[in-house]
């Protein structure tokens, strides 16, 4: 960005980069005014604690992951992801509400639980695809890339991994996720057809 302010690479010199940026790095301004000014609601409203643990905002009996620390914290977010691959390629099965006790958490001193494992396995797979989509992108094909980035980017802030939320589960996560994994199939299968 900052290359091409000041005009590298572009005809007019930094004063015509500067215009056609500027739109841009205002709208930045403003969506990043908006993230602070929503972090500092939360600190607001969670007493000056913008964490789960010891707010009140967030009881157990909503999210029972926002109580659990070490390796149970781990295997049971790994148990939340089998159910949201679960939602995600059959759902057959849906629940209006997933709290307290919907998904049932891993058991203390746990070493392994068998529900982790679809999981485990399905974020080795997409690793492995991330990476083969990101070599096709740079050889100018970056059509799976966008796809896996669609499925995989937004659900991020709600897989409980980076941060803590109140949200247990819920389909609605599972939108865009759904949009790039549907879009990513077609992709994937129209590419298989075309090398058969």
């Amino acid at each position: 960005l900052l290359a091409w302010a000041l005009g590298f690479g572009r005809r007019g010199g930094p004063q015509q980069a500067w215009a056609s940026i500027r739109p841009a790095l205002m709208r930045l301004a403003a969506a990043t005014l908006m993230a602070g000014g929503y972090v500092a609601l939360r600190v607001l409203l969670m007493g000056g604690d913008a964490t789960l643990e010891r707010s009140e905002l967030i009881r157990r009996t909503e999210n029972p992951l926002a109580t659990l620390r070490g390796w149970q914290r781990v295997l049971s977010v790994l148990i939340v992801h089998s159910q949201y691959l679960r939602l995600l390629l059959w759902p057959q099965v849906l629940c209006a509400e997933y709290s307290y006790d919907c998904v049932p958490m891993a058991a203390r001193g746990a070493l392994w639980d068998w529900r982790a494992t679809p999981a485990l396995l399905a974020w080795a797979v997409a690793a492995w695809c991330v990476a083969r989509a990101a070599r096709d992108a740079m050889r100018g094909d970056g059509v799976l890339l966008s796809c896996w980035l669609l499925a995989l980017l937004p659900f991020v802030p709600a897989s409980h991994v980076l941060l803590r939320v109140g949200t247990l589960v819920a389909e609605r996560l599972l939108y865009l996720p759904t949009v790039g994994a549907a879009i990513g199939a077609g992709a994937a299968f129209d590419r298989w057809i075309c090398r058969s």
